[in-house]
């Protein structure tokens, strides 16, 4: 027993230099105002004898060495069957990697990665409705030490803060998805869908090196001549041909719509000037034209 007390000593001279070398957990505020000196640690032989060097006696937050007793608590309860739903090889990874869980089909490789430690926690709850506490329990009866509990002010450092407005980050992330979604579609309908759907439905211009020419070569029946070429009597010739019309091509810097109003206040002013020139034959023409059937 005394050797084995003393290389427990011996080893704790060598190691506790290395303690202050590591660094305190900075996500829990509790655990950032623990003494970093302090060292110690214990063996159990399988005869019951405990050797303890150090500060062995301080008491202090497993953390994930909670992982060992909630798997012998659930190994007692579900015996082999446990091993259909966690395995037992070795992980190169972290121990919160997700990496090896989406490769090999869901189906954590050791109890002893957050994965697999999950697997078993759900184990444990479908098992019991106070799982904390039969973990509580298990430790108190294989340590002897009844003082073992929760540290609340660790447990409450390590709850998650407040969700935003009340949401879930997971719901967030589908509010800000479906936002960039409806931004990009909005983007889209202005710079592309817009502009297409404007070309779609513009007026086609004539194409170039084909004009658009209308020419009358015989009479219209009804046509009044131009003022100056009337018969000195007074009467209209019937057989007057009007000038013929034609319409020049656009051409490059030439506004059409500027074109065809000019056309069209020439074409009135022309009918004006022929009616006050003729009027009873005006007159005539309206008449035919309203006793025409349609």
């Amino acid at each position: 027993m005394h050797d084995i007390q003393d290389c427990i000593n011996r080893i704790a001279i060598q190691s506790r230099p290395l303690a202050t070398q590591g660094q305190l957990a900075g996500y829990i505020p509790a655990l950032m105002r623990v003494d970093p000196s302090k060292f110690g640690f214990a063996v159990a032989t399988l005869d019951g004898n405990v050797y303890t060097a150090g500060d062995a006696d301080e008491p202090f937050s497993i953390q994930s060495i909670s992982k060992l007793f909630a798997l012998v608590l659930a190994s007692s309860r579900e015996g082999d069957s446990l091993w259909m739903r966690v395995g037992r090889l070795p992980s190169s990874n972290q121990f919160n990697s997700l990496l090896e869980l989406e490769l090999e089909s869901g189906k954590p490789r050791n109890p002893f990665l957050n994965p697999g430690a999950l697997v078993v926690s759900d184990l444990l709850y479908s098992r019991n409705t106070q799982m904390e506490r039969a973990v509580v329990t298990l430790m108190r009866e294989l340590s002897g030490n009844p003082s073992i509990n929760y540290d609340m002010e660790v447990a409450a450092g390590e709850t998650p803060a407040k969700p935003l407005l009340g949401l879930e980050p997971s719901y967030w992330f589908k509010i800000i998805e479906a936002s960039i979604m409806c931004l990009t579609a909005l983007l889209i309908g202005l710079f592309v869908a817009r502009p297409l759907i404007a070309r779609m439905f513009a007026p086609n211009p004539p194409s170039q090196g084909q004009p658009t020419q209308l020419t009358t070569t015989s009479p219209v029946a009804g046509a009044l001549p131009a003022p100056g070429h009337a018969q000195s009597s007074g009467a209209m010739a019937s057989d007057a041909a009007p000038a013929p019309l034609r319409i020049l091509p656009a051409q490059p810097g030439i506004d059409l719509s500027q074109i065809e109003g000019q056309v069209r206040d020439s074409s009135v002013k022309k009918i004006g000037e022929v009616v006050n020139a003729h009027p009873d034959e005006a007159l005539a023409i309206i008449r035919t034209w309203l006793h025409q059937p349609v």
